[in-house]
């Protein structure tokens, strides 16, 4: 299926003022749908080459801004289903593209204005979650309105959380929740009709300590699944710096960062991004078949961001028939986990994975189905 989106100046349309209207233009499988922008310029402040305003029209940088803006809307779409190998239609864009669910006000004005209304009536620390989570979510998104919140945007908040942020299961919930109970807010206010987190059926369960995690014998699946050669070039990428990251136990941020000067003599010798703290790991057989050669200052791995990271690690985890939610973190769960299995002692453990507490390390420490089974097979 052959998808692609443009903007063009609309010539054979102009308006009593003299100019024209700028349109986002979709072709999916040879057939095309044409959306205005609600933006119309005179044909000498458009540059035909580079599909935008020219900087002499005195609001070139705001509407180029949203030229961009709806480009990559059209685009996320378009990846969205690519990577899961489903068939795109006008209608299925459309449905998309148009999101009517919610009314396009600011979800970040509201929040703020809740936080107006209620100094002096909620608590210190109520006051202060608000702050927190509008601060953490401008970092993820400058600029939300309510109508960009639907199931999408809630899942690749969570892998932003659980990837770039690192937040640990607790945290994510907590976040999550304070988005569905100022939406709930805004419904009793007639902002918008309906909540996201209801209609897509999301539930907040009480948290499971238990950390998701890939068996030896899923990473040999894994592994048989990239041996096969039949993955896109995407996808080999990504499966290649998360199972090194398996046999490792860094972190999505540290195999980003890691270049071929923090190699040395068969230890990777980092400074983690998290912690600040300098770890020492020696390179297994099954990871270093993914290092190559390159300078000391060139980066190992091509990683691509968190969240298409995430999108084409279910896929590939679908394709090897692995049940089990996996995001890159898991990794990092996958290494501590089996490295307790294999017999390696916490305290090594606790400095592999660069952490400051043992009590840090305890967490992986739970005895696994395997270990009971072992157990109890002594009464025997």
């Amino acid at each position: 299926m052959k998808s692609s989106a443009s903007i063009f100046l609309r010539k054979d349309y102009q308006k009593t003022d003299g100019t024209n209207p700028i349109y986002l233009r979709i072709i999916i499988s040879g057939k095309k749908k044409d959306y205005s922008l609600g933006v119309s310029v005179l044909e000498k402040h458009w540059n035909a080459k580079k599909y935008e305003i020219k900087a002499a029209h005195e609001d070139s940088f705001r509407f180029n801004l949203l030229i961009q803006k709806e480009l990559k809307k059209a685009k996320d779409i378009f990846f969205n289903y690519a990577i899961r190998d489903k068939y795109l239609s006008i209608p299925d864009f459309d449905k998309h593209y148009k999101n009517d669910s919610y009314n396009s006000k600011s979800f970040y004005n509201y929040i703020e204005k809740q936080i107006r209304l209620h100094i002096g009536k909620f608590s210190e620390g109520t006051i202060h979650t608000y702050k927190t989570q509008l601060s953490k979510l401008q970092k993820y998104k400058p600029r939300l309105e309510f109508g960009h919140i639907d199931v999408d945007f809630i899942k690749e908040y969570d892998s932003y959380m659980s990837c770039t942020l690192e937040n640990n299961e607790s945290t994510r919930t907590k976040s999550l929740k304070f988005i569905s109970q100022i939406i709930n807010k805004a419904m009793v206010d007639g902002i918008v009709e309906e909540n996201p987190f209801k209609k897509a059926n999301i539930r907040f369960k009480r948290i499971n300590s238990n950390r998701e995690y890939l068996t030896l014998k899923e990473l040999e699946v894994l592994e048989k699944l990239l041996a096969k050669s039949n993955l896109t070039k995407s996808k080999t990428n990504v499966l290649e710096y998360f199972l090194f990251s398996c046999y490792t136990g860094l972190r999505y941020s540290d195999v980003k960062q890691l270049r071929y000067k923090n190699i040395i003599d068969g230890n990777i010798s980092i400074v983690t991004k998290k912690t600040q703290k300098k770890v020492e790991i020696p390179l297994i057989p099954q990871a270093k078949r993914f290092v190559g050669k390159g300078l000391p200052e060139q980066k190992v791995f091509r990683v691509i961001s968190d969240q298409p990271t995430n999108r084409y690690l279910k896929v590939i985890c679908e394709d090897a028939g692995i049940k089990k939610h996996i995001s890159f973190h898991c990794s990092r769960h996958t290494f501590a986990t089996n490295c307790l299995e294999l017999g390696i002692s916490i305290e090594v453990l606790k400095e592999l994975l660069g952490h400051s507490e043992l009590r840090e390390t305890l967490l992986y420490a739970k005895t696994t189905n395997k270990k009971k089974a072992e157990a109890m097979r002594k009464w025997i």
